[in-house]
């Protein structure tokens, strides 16, 4: 069973969606690790390794679902 919409079957609308996510996610990407970089992410956080900056944005996202 073959199920097309609309939305599904236009190519170029899904193409666009994918682009955009896309763009969002690598300029998130590109943002975070600006900001991970300054002395003032350093001093406030104390110089944190990679496992405590993991467990920082758990810590993030966990706050926001919880809303």
């Amino acid at each position: 069973m073959k199920l097309q919409t609309k939305l599904t079957n236009n190519v170029y609308l899904l193409s666009f969606v994918a682009t955009v996510g896309g763009s969002l996610f690598g300029f998130d990407i590109s943002s975070m690790s600006a900001w991970i970089g300054t002395t003032q992410y350093n001093d406030y956080f104390n110089s944190p390794n990679s496992d405590l900056q993991v467990h920082l944005q758990i810590h993030a996202l966990q706050n926001l679902t919880m809303r």
